[in-house]
């Protein structure tokens, strides 16, 4: 059989019937929460089940059902007591039951033990493996797996799924149990694994090995935004990838529906026990005769419009591996969606950012069109009895928010949208107070890039936007029912124009300006501000701040002022780094100070995950605001942590020499009058240079005393 001819644009949707096997997708466990299903694989399903309309796909969200696995009653009952098993299956089954999302303390309650049960489950594991960091946390709103094995590289993955070890994580008798049995029974030909997450990465492998040692005829397909950024080290014929790729049949790359179709029609037109023979297809990499094969003609990736690919389906995704119980942890089905791949803005804007590069077209301004995607919501609503979406597009413009919002009321649909955005999407000069009036009704939560509130941080980062109405603009949002969460950044660098060629304190003083300015603006707009999110700057492989030269990844020349880079593994999406002049515990120190602040809603957004938040923002809000003292006390600040991260912070801003002076001055003997003129000489020097140093000679006695440095 023929592989179908792709030279035309629409040839990428032109049905191929004679196509008729049995598709398994699939996403792994890993760190996103089970409170929605990543929206990947019904894209995926949708486009398959239109293009080859004979084939059968099953598509299931794997980490989801291993929620509904360890936490059944028969899995909890081999691991606690009676009692405390009924409390759990209780905890669990709160978190799709809206009464108690109504009930904010029993909810919390529910949450902790959760949190305590999959602490407990983790030592378990470790104490009968004897394993130190092999775990599955909940800790607030984030899950967190961390696997004995590093999945930084590729040595790593094939430790922790070698036959030897694989028993060891904590997937493996899940998928021993049940997932590997459920695609061999129901005789499926292919199997496509998704991979968004590095934490994906050993889960995935060890499913991979574990389905091909079943049955080596199936073949295995991985894919996804994630694996993708790794096309260079994963294509390179070396031992490394040959033992990789004894698991897998193909790697496809970037956006997936066309090559991964063309990967099932040759599936097809191969006889099982034969390698599939994918020259003719683009964005793969695979083993032909034992070696590494490539390929990607970059000039011939489809940009396929998001009009014209199917509505995505999201049949069999919400239930267990059996399709009976419902999995996810929401009252009804959250519907994720991208309306767009890509964002308009990574070409000229936000340095540091690497999201959209996973995309065929990074830039691409490409969007369905508001009427669809309300017919869209429409149809979702009929089918899966629920008005909540969640859109992950990298920036959901001004002109698409208010095209919905009037295709919605022209419909007269009730929905609750979550998204992303940027600030100048309301706010580029003046404040759109009309625009944010006009979307209040559907669109509840938005998560913003404000990044930073300091207008010479903003300019070196090149983000794009100006900080001067940043206060108004989350007031205006909270007033009006529609809740901000703001991402903050900590540690970006100085314009290398501006400062090549200044001394440590001048560096010191500029991270340490641009994390107050944004620690005031929070503290000053904290009740208008749902949720808030700082981390320290990272440097993905495949950002501008980054780039290739052959099989090395450089620095660009506009941070090698400041920046030098360590050494990556070979998978190692955040490049390591350290600064020349400022400091990365610096920057660490800021993130963990932010993070120690106290806001009026932290206690009940810490203990709920985005996607609940939808089911129950008004009672987490009045709850907070009526209950504030019992609020602060399920969660309250840690002195000692403050403590510690205030001497660490001052430690890394004023430095070893002055510290050193210090030490050696208050030494009471043993020090000439000389050495003591010298020392006073450089502490002073220090003071009248350090930011920190001139305000806080010994160390930091508080946030407030902290926060007031420069404030008018």
């Amino acid at each position: 059989m023929k592989i179908q001819s792709l030279e035309k644009s629409m040839g990428y949707f032109e049905p191929n019937k004679d196509v008729s096997l049995k598709v398994f997708l699939a996403t792994c466990p890993q760190s996103h929460p089970p409170t929605s299903p990543h929206p990947a694989l019904p894209y995926l399903k949708a486009y398959l089940q239109q293009t080859l309309p004979n084939t059968q796909v099953t598509q299931k969200d794997l980490d989801a059902i291993y929620f509904s696995y360890i936490l059944s009653p028969e899995e909890l009952a081999k691991r606690f007591p009676q009692e405390e098993a009924a409390r759990i299956m209780q905890a669990y089954k709160a978190q799709r039951d809206i009464r108690v999302y109504q009930d904010i303390p029993k909810f919390i309650e529910a949450h902790q033990t959760l949190e305590e049960t999959l602490d407990k489950i983790s030592k378990q594991h470790q104490e009968l493996h004897r394993l130190d960091k092999e775990s599955l946390k909940l800790r607030g709103n984030t899950f967190t797996y961390v696997s004995e094995y590093s999945a930084n590289s590729r040595q790593g993955i094939l430790d922790a799924t070698s036959p030897e070890n694989r028993q060891k994580n904590l997937f493996y008798q899940y998928y021993r149990e049940v997932v590997v049995p459920h695609i061999i029974v129901n005789g499926y030909d292919v199997v496509g694994l998704s991979i968004f997450l590095t934490d994906q990465l050993i889960p995935t492998f060890l499913l991979a090995s574990m389905i091909k040692e079943a049955s080596p005829n199936i073949k295995v397909v991985l894919g996804g935004n994630y694996i993708s950024r790794f096309e260079d080290v994963l294509s390179q014929d070396d031992e490394l990838n040959r033992r990789l790729f004894d698991s897998l049949d193909a790697i496809v790359l970037k956006n997936g529906e066309a090559p991964f179709g063309q990967v099932i029609e040759a599936s097809a037109a191969t006889q099982k026990e034969f390698e599939l023979d994918l020259a003719s297809v683009n964005q793969v990499i695979y083993k032909k005769d034992g070696k590494i094969v490539l390929n990607l003609d970059k000039e011939k990736l489809p940009n396929l419009h998001p009009n014209d690919l199917p509505r995505p389906d999201f049949d069999e995704i919400f239930t267990g591996i059996d399709g009976k119980q419902q999995v996810f942890w929401t009252p009804s089905p959250v519907i994720a969606l991208y309306t767009q791949r890509g964002c308009p803005y990574v070409k000229n804007n936000c340095e540091f950012c690497a999201i959209p590069t996973g995309n065929n077209i990074p830039n691409s301004g490409l969007a369905r069109s508001a009427q669809n995607v309300a017919e869209d919501i429409e149809y979702y609503q009929k089918r899966y009895g629920t008005k909540y979406f969640s859109f992950g597009n990298e920036t959901l413009s001004r002109k698409f928010m208010l095209a919905l919002a009037e295709e919605l009321e022209k419909r007269r649909i009730g929905a609750v949208i979550d998204g992303y955005t940027r600030t100048d999407q309301f706010s580029n000069g003046n404040l759109d107070i009309a625009a944010i009036e006009k979307i209040r009704k559907y669109f509840r939560f938005l998560q913003i890039g404000f990044e930073s509130n300091d207008k010479e941080t903003l300019e070196s980062m090149v983000k794009g936007r100006r900080p001067f109405n940043d206060s108004a603009l989350a007031r205006a949002l909270f007033d009006n029912g529609v809740i901000p969460h703001a991402f903050l950044m900590t540690g970006f660098p100085p314009e290398k124009d501006k400062y090549e060629g200044g001394n440590r304190d001048e560096y010191v003083n500029f991270y340490v300006n641009s994390a107050l300015v944004t620690l005031r603006w929070l503290l000053q707009n904290k009740q208008y501000i749902g949720t808030y999110k700082a981390t320290r700057l990272v440097l993905p492989r495949d950002s501008k701040m980054v780039f290739r030269e052959g099989e090395a990844i450089v620095l660009n020349p506009k941070y090698m002022h400041e920046i030098k880079l360590k050494k990556p593994r070979d998978l190692e999406y955040n490049i390591p780094y350290k600064k020349k002049y400022g400091s990365t515990e610096l920057d660490k120190a800021f993130t963990e100070l932010f993070d120690l602040i106290q806001t009026p809603y932290k206690t009940t957004t810490h203990y709920s995950i985005y996607h609940q938040r939808q089911f129950m923002w008004d009672e987490l809000l009045r709850w907070s605001s009526e209950n504030r003292e019992t609020s602060e006390a399920v969660l309250p600040i840690n002195q000692e942590r403050v403590n510690r991260v205030l001497q660490k912070l001052w430690t890394d801003a004023v430095g070893q020499d002055y510290i050193e002076a210090q030490r050696e001055l208050s030494k009471k003997a043993g020090v000439s009058r000389e050495k003591k003129q010298r020392l006073q000489a450089t502490i002073d020097d220090i003071r009248s240079r350090n930011i920190i140093a001139n305000h806080f000679p010994d160390s930091i006695p508080t946030i407030d005393d902290l926060v007031r440095i420069g404030s008018s």
